[in-house]
């Protein structure tokens, strides 16, 4: 066997892999790793004599004769020729076959490959340490979850807080519902006058219930948790006492936003906003709402009657419609405007021609001035009969001595005795007379 040693035979330090690591599988090598014996392995080889199970043999030092010493033979060495690092393909196939760590040192020692020894100690045994410390955790898991009590679980805890939500619940051991849930800061000191104000005026004299949060409320439950459930399943209303430190407490902003998405557009009027003061900022989301203001002292019992009457209101689907209830009388479809009768149109002729005949227009009757009204000429109307109505013009083209009728007649006799002379002066005068005599009592 050929190893490369000191002058006083002793094998150098960065040959040697470290005990501990002699039995580590091949799994532990990273794919950095991989890639570096396989820059090494995959060139060509010289061929050497390893002394391997008890005698010499010819092998090269590549990744052929590293097949050869792992096991595998000849058909399978070739098929790992044919892939594009073929010393990545033989550590991967190996691996699957329980190899180690300390098989491949071994091997590469015989080999004489001593540079693939020295450059790739460091990664190699980076790798096993990474690998060793990850399957002592493991082992120290197991060994822990053997060791622990089988009476205590590590799953979550799963409690359901709202069983016993306040202290109405506690005290009567069922749970209790409430007419409003009152959201105010109690950092102002007229915040909560003004709450013990409410809470003797809407619960002493009225009879209502509320939930006041700081009086019926539980310690150590999860506040947004319970407050949104009080919210939403045990309060109607949510009343909001509005002032200037509730608008910089996030909790009241929690509160609001989560009823009014409750109640988007106000349809169950849910929210109930109260102003104790004058000029006090009102939240945008809020703006929309009817107030009650009891900045106004001469109104402060009408107030709490409205406040209390809007509490104790009706509230759910009942108080108002939805788009596809067939009992909605403010639903309009498409076909009620089948119902809906509009003017009949017709043309403006119409409308003259009834005019001439009720006799609420009529024409002059003195047409016979020629510079009023100008009769028919040979080539066509003119401007003026042009102007009438088009029903006249109709019914004075229908006429069976019309100008057009009489052009074609004219057309005709032409066309029939080709030696007939031009007509006079004298005779387009008498045929324009004549169609203007028909034409005025056509209209007269």
């Amino acid at each position: 066997m050929a190893t490369r040693m000191d002058d006083d035979d002793t094998i150098q330090p960065d040959l040697v892999l470290p005990e501990i690591y002699t039995f580590t599988p091949l799994r532990a090598l990273r794919v950095a790793s991989r890639r570096k014996l396989s820059g090494f392995l995959d060139l060509e080889g010289a061929l050497v004599v390893v002394n391997h199970e008890g005698g010499d043999s010819d092998v090269v030092n590549d990744y052929s004769g590293l097949a050869e010493l792992a096991g595998f033979d000849y058909n399978s060495i070739m098929n790992m020729k044919r892939q594009k690092s073929p010393t990545f393909e033989l550590l991967e196939k190996w691996t699957g076959q329980n190899g180690t760590v300390g098989n491949l040192w071994t091997y590469l020692f015989l080999m004489e490959r001593f540079d693939v020894l020295v450059d790739c100690r460091r990664p190699i045994i980076k790798d096993c340490e990474k690998y060793e410390e990850n399957l002592q955790l493991a082992e120290d898991a197991e060994r822990y979850r053997i060791e622990q009590d089988p009476t205590v679980t590590t799953s979550e805890m799963r409690v359901d807080e709202t069983k016993f939500a306040t202290r109405g619940d506690v005290m009567t051991g069922k749970k209790t519902f409430y007419d409003a849930f009152i959201c105010w800061s109690s950092e102002d000191e007229k915040d909560r006058q003004f709450l013990y104000e409410m809470i003797n005026e809407l619960e002493v004299k009225r009879g209502l219930k509320l939930f006041v949060p700081g009086r019926d409320d539980l310690p150590g439950s999860a506040e947004h948790t319970i407050t949104a459930y009080l919210i939403e399943a045990r309060c109607r209303r949510v009343v909001i006492l509005m002032s200037r430190t509730f608008l910089q407490s996030s909790a009241c902003d929690f509160q609001v936003k989560f009823a009014h998405a409750l109640a988007p557009g106000a349809r169950s009027k849910k929210l109930i906003p109260v102003i104790r003061e004058k000029n006090t900022p009102i939240p945008r989301i809020l703006r929309f709402l009817a107030l009650c203001d009891f900045g106004k002292s001469d109104m402060v019992e009408w107030v709490w009657d409205r406040l209390s009457t809007a509490i104790i209101a009706p509230i759910g689907p009942n108080t108002y419609f939805e788009p596809e209830d067939e009992h909605n009388p403010f639903e309009q479809s498409d076909e009620s405007l089948k119902a809906i009768r509009f003017p009949t149109p017709r043309r403006l002729d119409e409308h003259d021609e009834r005019s001439v005949n009720s006799g609420a227009e009529r024409i002059p009757t003195n047409v016979s001035n020629r510079s009023q009204l100008r009769a028919p000429t040979e080539h066509g109307m003119s401007s003026e009969v042009r102007g009438q109505p088009t029903s006249n013009y109709q019914s004075l083209s229908s006429s069976p001595t019309t100008f057009t009728d009489h052009t074609k007649k004219g057309a005709t006799n032409k066309s029939k005795t080709a030696t007939s002379q031009k007509p006079s002066k004298k005779d387009k005068k008498r045929e324009s007379g004549s169609m203007f005599n028909k034409f005025k009592e056509k209209f007269v």
